[in-house]
């Protein structure tokens, strides 16, 4: 569920109630509210509080997990007119386990000591509710790397693969890695060891967590892997 506000004015006394309703199969409604207040204080300074309001047949379960909230403000002219304003999204995450580590502002992962082959740590990760993680930035490989070095383990499987065209990487969303933002590889790599056209090679990626480069290795090796709940 997502509530987002869009272009109120600064200006003033501002109090205001936003809501979604979602009707469910047995026409039960559950509401949940946006309350923003604004005010200028003796400086001058424009002070907002903002409050997220549930009914009491709201979803409980996604009130006990962090919540993301983007707030962006600008200013619009129209007709001459300069307008302040302030766009503010706020989203609910899936409620996990405990055994998911939640790191603000990148996401919330769960290390698999276990090892197994890519494509039985693709479904496991499925039926937790989230998927192998795909690295999107230096600051998640980071959070990755510290996963790895206090559970003493030297790679990780991740959400990437080959599979269906030879050297064409992709994420499990289908997106090409070489347009993602992180597509650091290792020195010579990936060179599908073993590939032949009777043989697979390597088709699927590990994350090395000593210099937080990307490798290729064969789909059916076993190797720990991490799971990767989004935060909205």
């Amino acid at each position: 569920m997502t509530s987002q506000l869009l272009l109120f004015p600064l200006l003033g006394l501002l109090c205001c109630i936003l809501s979604v309703r979602a009707d469910c199969g047995n026409d039960i409604s559950k509401t949940v509210g946006v309350s923003i207040t604004s005010r200028r204080n003796l400086t001058g300074h424009q002070l907002i509080q903002l409050e997220v309001l549930r009914s009491s047949g709201a979803d409980n379960t996604k009130w006990n997990v962090p919540w993301k909230m983007d707030i962006e403000q600008g200013e619009k002219k129209c007709s001459g007119q300069a307008t302040k304003y302030l766009s503010i999204s706020i989203a609910a995450q899936a409620q996990l386990g405990d055994d998911y580590e939640f790191h603000p502002l990148v996401g919330r992962y769960k290390l698999h000591t276990t090892e197994k082959s890519w494509t039985e740590a693709f479904n496991i990760c499925q039926q937790e509710g989230a998927h192998l993680v795909v690295i999107n930035s230096d600051t998640e490989a980071d959070v990755l790397k510290d996963i790895l070095t206090r559970n003493e383990k030297a790679v990780a499987f991740v959400g990437v693969n080959d599979i269906v065209t030879e050297g064409k990487f992709v994420t499990i969303f289908g997106e090409e890695l070489s347009k993602m933002d992180y597509t650091k590889w290792a020195p010579n790599e990936p060179n599908n060891n073993g590939g032949s056209a009777t043989a697979p090679g390597e088709d699927c990626v590990y994350f090395i967590r000593d210099t937080a480069f990307f490798n290729d290795a064969s789909c059916t090796s076993k190797h720990p892997f991490i799971c990767e709940q989004e935060l909205y």
